[in-house]
């Protein structure tokens, strides 16, 4: 087949986007792109994805994705946290690509990504601030994400709470930041009835479903410790936990020695979590602290109620009372008191699902995200790429 000449001379007019990732398991922020990429404008950009991979979590999944969709993805091992070589490949890599603009994601990307584009005289530096983790409290990592900062020409949050918290910890000035919130890619009329023919439920039985990595920020233990209260009074509810991670093993002891193991199933990672959403009666959400929270936006596009921590992003996307209940976190009292709440009043739940599934497709589509994504590379494109000095109070361009 012959080269389309019209195609050829858009692709070589588009101005080379390079994203560069660390990656080790499918998050909220691998998710995010999923949906961001493909979706950009190729008349404007030519996208590409780097992936800073270590040997013992291979992610050829997530690479086929991209790959499927024709975006150019390639892995780079970092060995360690201080990895030299990882540097010099990095910075390598960007200049042999001509890129013009850089967007880094996750705190390795951010500092591997963002020395190595002044290496190759980039200087359109864009990073993504996806999470709050609390390593990034401590002194050293104040130090190091305020050069992440110093170095970025625009930094985006996905929420108000992200980026007061990023001013607040970097002291990046407003000018700098945009909110710009996740999005979702929903599919329209899933249904969850195979799912409880699959797990042996009937139509009837409370069904309280958890989605997320099996690790200390998503908070599983409160609601393992708060589902003995739940099932004194709803003997019939059933758990479901879906997702995996290094607490899995900690988290079945768990419940082994709360003496819940018949009323609770951890399924690892599934496929169809859209289904499993549709045929729960509510979504259970206990983080310790959340970016953002995408299975929110699942459980919100699916009409399912959600009990949530009210803590990091998450009241600015679950409306207490509105689309659900948020109780403090770590109390896995006003857990099981939501949860319970909930089950006892079918009518609220239903109401509550149907305002969540409007709130989804009104807010978080992923038309706007890519757009206001696409007006922050226009906004640094159309700039000269000057290189004022770096250090505190400078503002590169």
């Amino acid at each position: 087949m012959e080269d389309d000449p019209e195609a050829t001379a858009i692709a070589s007019r588009a101005k080379r986007i390079l994203h560069i990732q660390k990656v080790t398991g499918l998050g909220g922020s691998e998710r995010h792109l999923q949906i961001l990429l493909p979706r950009l404008d190729r008349r404007k950009f030519d996208v590409s994805l780097l992936l800073l991979t270590m040997p013992s979590h291979p992610i050829d999944e997530y690479v086929g994705f991209f790959r499927d969709k024709r975006i150019r993805a390639e892995q780079l091992v970092i060995r360690r946290h201080v990895d030299p070589r990882c540097l010099i490949d990095v910075s390598r890599r960007i200049r042999a690509r001509a890129v013009d603009l850089v967007h880094t994601h996750l705190i390795h990307a951010d500092l591997y990504g963002g020395l190595a584009s002044r290496l190759a005289g980039v200087r359109r530096i864009v990073s993504t601030r996806h999470n709050d983790d609390s390593f990034r409290r401590r002194s050293t990592m104040r130090i190091l994400t305020r050069l992440s900062g110093w170095t970025c020409a625009r930094v985006i949050t996905p929420s108000r709470y992200l980026t007061d918290f990023t001013r607040r910890l970097e002291g990046i000035g407003p000018e700098k930041i945009r909110t710009i919130p996740y999005a979702l890619e929903y599919p329209i009329g899933v249904k969850g009835d195979g799912i409880r023919d699959e797990i042996g439920l009937g139509p009837d039985t409370p069904l309280v479903v958890a989605v997320g990595r099996l690790v200390e920020q998503k908070g599983h233990r409160y609601l393992l410790q708060a589902w003995p209260t739940v099932i004194a009074s709803r003997p019939d509810a059933r758990l479901l936990v879906v997702g995996d991670g290094p607490w899995r093993a900690r988290l079945a002891e768990e419940a082994r020695a709360l003496g819940v193991t018949d009323t609770v199933t951890f399924t690892g990672w599934r496929r169809d979590v859209p289904a499993i959403l549709a045929a729960a009666n509510l979504c259970a959400h206990p983080s310790l602290w959340e970016g953002f929270g995408l299975v929110l936006l699942e459980a919100m596009a699916a009409g399912t109620p959600i009990v949530a921590s009210r803590v990091s992003s998450i009241p600015e996307i679950v409306l207490d009372g509105q689309i659900g209940w948020l109780v403090p976190p770590r109390d896995r009292t006003g857990l099981a008191e939501a949860i319970l709440r909930l089950l006892a009043d079918p009518e609220r739940c239903r109401a509550m699902g149907e305002a969540a599934r409007r709130r989804v497709l009104e807010t978080f589509s992923p038309e706007r995200m890519v757009r206001a994504t696409e007006a922050v590379y226009d906004e640094l494109l159309a700039r000269a790429p000057t290189a004022p000095p770096i250090g505190p109070g400078s503002t590169p361009n």
